[in-house]
Parts: C-alpha cells; sequence; structure tokens
C-alpha cells in the first residue's frame, strides 16, 4: 500500500490561513502516472519553493493555472511553507492522484505564520 500524504487537524488549519492570503491559487493536478513537470527551487536564505521552469506537455504546464516564479504553499492541504526542499519533493511523491496543490505570488509574512500557528494551535 502507498504511503500517501494525507493532512491532520492541525495542517487543515493552517492551510485555512494560508488559502486566505491575497494572489493565492489553488490547483488540482491529474498526474495520470507521469509527473507534474514543474522543477522547483528554493533559495538558501529562506523557505520559499518556486517554480523554476514548467515542462510542456506535461500536467503542471497543461493545467494554465502555475507560472514560473509561483511559490508552493501547501500540497493536499498540508502547508509546506518553512520545509525543507527534500520535504517538499518527499511530500509531492506521497501526494497521489490527483493531486492539490497550492500557490502564491509572495512567501507569506511572519503576521501569516504566526497566524497559522494560532490555528493549529485550536485545531
Amino acid at each position: 500500500m502507498e504511503d500517501v500524504l494525507l493532512p491532520t487537524p492541525y495542517d487543515n488549519a493552517a492551510y485555512a490561513v494560508l488559502a486566505a492570503m491575497p494572489g493565492v491559487t489553488p490547483v488540482s493536478l491529474q498526474k495520470n502516472g507521469q509527473p507534474l513537470g514543474m522543477r522547483l527551487t528554493s533559495e538558501e536564505n529562506r523557505a520559499a519553493i518556486k517554480v523554476d521552469s514548467l515542462a510542456p506537455g506535461m500536467p503542471a504546464a497543461q493545467s494554465g493555472q502555475i507560472h514560473v516564479g509561483d511559490i508552493l504553499l501547501a500540497v493536499n492541504h498540508v502547508p509546506v511553507v518553512e520545509k525543507s526542499h527534500e520535504e517538499v519533493i518527499d511530500a509531492l511523491r506521497r501526494s497521489g492522484d490527483p493531486v492539490s496543490l497550492l500557490f502564491g505570488q509572495r512567501y507569506p509574512d511572519r503576521a501569516v505564520l504566526d497566524a497559522m500557528e494560532a490555528a493549529r494551535a485550536q485545531a
């Protein structure tokens, strides 16, 4: 049995805070046994995972909703902000099919990160 990434009540509470940010786009992709077709990079001094490139003909590019420079905020309602690049890649591999992604135009500021922690504490 595949180890699929599932959100906890804590994740759902933090996800709600992220989803309420301006400029956020939820995207659902059908993988159909193929890679998503997006290359992700992380900044050394910040835990932001950005879309570096999209492979033509692959699910991410075909969606028309994901753009180079977008920041990946969550995978299957599990927030990935402040996660390492390796943790995010692992989350994507375990995401199942379809996969629900949340992208933003900017990295969450301190107030959003604090609100996520407060929401998790109340969940």
